[in-house]
């Protein structure tokens, strides 16, 4: 063996932290030592293993090869300096494993090897004492940890060369004074590591041990409550362990939940912290240690997640040190063709266009300016990475990841270089969905100035309504052909090879409609059926669900069963009748898809002539129900006042609606119509969550029967209330006389008879669907980007309505009567 070759290729391996590719090497090399009966190379590249599966956590084998190299040293009569490096690395391999006994005995016959040689390099005797004084640590021996530290310090300082082991050694002193309470000595010790550390600034990435440096930085402001200097060093030393061992070890296990905990720490001490950002934060690491620090590897995470975590641990920091001056005008993530871009990657699908691998977009004036240094330096990053081999590029799959122009992602995508314009129809008609849905899939990790996100939110909005009806009534006919006519005709024709066409397009048609009516894009017909069943699980809708289930029967029967597939066919196409009623695409119950398809088209035909009056049948159909359901509201003290003011409340309520647009009335009456038909009050449920503040004991009485909010949509539900109490406050200020006609603002305000206009929102917003909360939350963000004011709007509705011209006008006569 040539041993500085060999060393150099794997130090070189090591430094760029591609642990999978030095394991394989040093694999190969033990295989060619073996075959070559040559006892010193087999020694030397199992040393270096039992290291390698040490620091990755992986002790069994480490603890193996360990036994394993004391054996084949013994049986080649190995004594003396070399036979006690060997032991010295077993100790420290059961050390790391926790087998604390059978560490200690190797120690101290390492000791003893040492001695009865008569070894004087000082070297060795520093390396023991520093792995003793880690046995001694870990056993809560701190005082006799320290000694055997001093002791190595003492020799290491004097010794060319061996300031990563200085450095080490201070880190080791630090984390005893941290457990012993001695906190500047800690940090003291800490300091000096950096320094030496800091000296390291020309090489790509520190020593390895810079990780453990930051670790314990982290540790020590956690015990002083300095929680934001904690989450600091936790967070970059996460990205260093992960960098130099991969996940699935001690140090980053225990790094992650020290984070957690000051991540928690922040949120309870700090009022200025971003409470919503930590809890997303702590979720991700909660994630991490569940998905990534475990031994399934590459079975359980996603080629999304996969990809995150190439960009956290690699891609970031090489844009941060390389392009500096363009870091946030590239962005990254994962998005376009591929399994893995929509989440759905398995086993099967890993076998091309798969693994570590991330998307960068820049714009066109970027990629001339440093496109192609860009690519030379993502090339240079590692292609293995937590486990998985490098990405296996097929022709198709050339260009989909690396850096990219966005216009050349947008045109692979949806033929053109932009996103066209709302009102060029001709333009989004030769948009497929197919190709659409490969465009907005995946995530986004990094966009600072919405390069990427701006077009993919605007693609997000879907086909215009004009071509959203059109292409709902195509889909809805085409369902009626092929299931409900062509494939009986067929089947009685003996036309088995028509029939089966006719059975698959159907229910390629039935999992566009459902895409449509939701107004999202069905992605590759491989892909749509599981799309589809994670879209209905995402918006738990019933309907969907029984939908999904049909299709599923309707593949398991024999297509020739004429009887049973034709009973199949009517029992999904009621449920898509069903599901356009509820979003009030359609008011015929007509089970003939052809027929809704009509249906349909008259509602495009609405759209396109669209008026004043189309929206007031909108309202007065929403303030109708609203009314129904008021009236079968009961409280607990009797029937209330303001539900026999028929006119109060519906001009009150008139005045919010006329302020909304039509795409949110509609979907908030196809709320209340499923609501009609369910049996289910929003009304007296808004109520309901309305005690929670003004009445919060008899809320206890009957939490648990209303609908649970998850947290994402609490926190944004929570934003947008802030935005509007805001606006009430402007408005108070600017109309003070018109503000004692208005609810109390303040949730703070509430008492059991008069509730609040905050707290009213929070119960109003809690009883919508999912599609209405998403299309409040856009049309209230929206007109707060254009500096708009959603409730002077609805209080100049009111006030119109009263008979005032305006609401200066409104202001000046209360004004007088004041």
């Amino acid at each position: 063996m040539d041993y500085n070759d060999f060393f150099q290729r794997l130090d070189g391996l090591l430094d760029e932290k591609k642990m999978d590719e030095a394991e394989q090497f040093l694999i190969d090399n033990m295989k060619k030592a073996v075959e070559l009966e040559d006892t010193q190379a087999v020694l030397t590249v199992i040393t270096e293993l039992v290291g390698l599966y040490r620091v990755t956590g992986r002790h069994e084998e480490s603890t193996m090869l360990a036994d394993r190299a004391m054996a084949i040293a013994q049986g080649a009569g190995l004594k003396g300096q070399n036979y006690a490096t060997i032991v010295l690395n077993a100790a420290t391999a059961y050390r790391a494993a926790g087998n604390y006994e059978r560490a200690k005995e190797l120690y101290e016959q390492t000791a003893g090897e040492l001695k009865e040689s008569g070894c004087k390099d000082a070297y060795r005797y520093a390396s023991l004492y520093n792995n003793i004084s880690l046995l001694y640590s870990e056993t809560g021996e701190y005082e006799r940890a320290k000694d055997e530290l001093f002791k190595a310090l003492e020799i290491i300082r004097k010794l060319p060369d061996c300031e990563v082991e200085e450095a080490t050694t201070y880190v080791n002193l630090s984390l005893l004074y941290i457990r012993s309470g001695e906190y500047a000595d800690a940090e003291n010790n800490l300091m000096k590591a950096f320094a030496i550390f800091e000296r390291d600034k020309g090489r790509k990435y520190k020593d390895a041990h810079y990780g453990a440096a930051l670790s314990a930085y982290g540790d020590l402001n956690l015990k002083k409550g300095e929680y934001s200097k904690a989450v600091e060093a936790y967070e970059e030393a996460l990205s260093e362990l992960a960098r130099s061992y991969g996940y699935n070890n001690s140090a980053y296990r225990a790094t992650c939940e020290n984070c957690i905990e000051a991540y928690k720490n922040l949120a309870d001490t700090d009022r200025t912290a971003d409470a919503d950002a930590i809890a997303r934060r702590i979720g991700e690491l909660n994630n991490k240690l569940e998905k990534l620090c475990c031994d399934a590897g590459e079975g359980v995470i996603s080629g999304l997640v996969l990809a995150r975590e190439y960009y956290e641990v690699y891609v970031k920091d090489m844009l941060h040190r390389e392009f500096p001056e363009y870091e946030t005008r590239i962005a990254a993530g994962l998005a376009g063709y591929g399994s893995e871009c929509f989440g759905f990657d398995d086993e099967l699908s890993r076998d091309h266009d798969f693994g570590p691998s991330v998307c960068l977009w820049v714009d066109d004036t970027v990629y001339e300016e440093i496109g192609d240094k860009l690519a030379k330096e993502y090339d240079k990053l590692p292609k293995r990475f937590f486990g998985f081999a490098a990405r296996v590029e097929t022709k198709n799959g050339h260009g989909r990841v690396g850096v990219i122009r966005i216009s050349d992602f947008l045109r692979e995508h949806i033929d053109t270089d932009k996103v066209p314009e709302r009102d060029d129809i001709a333009a989004w008609a030769a948009i497929s969905e197919e190709q659409a849905a490969a465009a907005v899939n995946g995530e986004i990790f990094r966009d600072d100035e919405g390069l990427i996100t701006e077009a993919r939110q605007q693609l997000a909005e879907f086909y215009p309504d004009r071509l959203w009806y059109a292409k709902m009534a195509e889909a809805a006919v085409k369902i009626a052909q092929y299931g409900q006519y062509n494939y009986g005709r067929c089947m009685k024709r003996q036309d088995y090879v028509a029939a089966s066409l006719a059975y698959a397009g159907f229910m390629q048609e039935v999992i566009r409609l459902c895409f449509l009516i939701y107004r999202e894009y069905m992605p590759y017909y491989k892909w749509s059926y599981r799309a589809l069943t994670a879209m209905a699980e995402r918006r738990q809708e019933p309907v969907l669900h029984r939908i999904c289930d049909g299709l599923k029967k309707l593949s398991e029967l024999d297509c020739h069963d004429e009887k049973r597939v034709s009973e199949n066919i009517e029992s999904i196409c009621a449920e898509l009748v069903r599901l356009l009623n509820m979003q009030s695409l359609s008011g015929s119950v007509d089970t003939y898809m052809e027929t809704q398809g009509y249906a349909i088209m008259q509602g495009c035909e609405n759209i396109q002539n669209s008026s004043d009056d189309g929206k007031r049948e909108l309202i007065e159909s929403i303030v109708s129900i609203e009314w129904e359901m008021f009236q079968e509201t009961k409280n607990e003290g009797g029937r209330a006042d303001c539900q026999n003011n028929y006119n109060t409340f519906t001009l009150m309520r008139r005045s919010q609606f006329m302020a909304w647009n039509e795409e949110l009335l509609r979907s908030y009456l196809a709320d209340l119509r499923e609501g009609e038909r369910s049996g289910r009050n929003l009304v007296t449920e808004k109520y309901a969550r309305m005690m929670q503040s003004t009445a919060p004991l008899e809320y206890e009485k009957f939490k648990d029967s209303l609908e649970a909010i998850d947290d994402e949509r609490r926190t944004i539900a929570e934003q947008v209330i802030a935005i509007q109490v805001g606006w009430l406050e402007e408005f108070v200020a600017e109309y003070p006389a018109l503000a004692g006609q208005i609810r109390y603002i303040h949730t703070s305000e509430d008492t059991p008879y008069d509730t609040s206009a905050e707290t009213y929102l929070r119960g109003e917003l809690d009883t919508y669907s999912k599609d209405t909360f998403i299309l409040y939350c856009r049309y209230v963000i929206g007109l707060y980007k254009e500096g708009k004011n959603l409730n002077k709007m609805i209080m100049e509705n009111t006030v119109l309505q009263y008979g005032y011209k305006s609401l200066d006008d409104a202001q000046k006569r209360m004004e007088n009567i004041q």
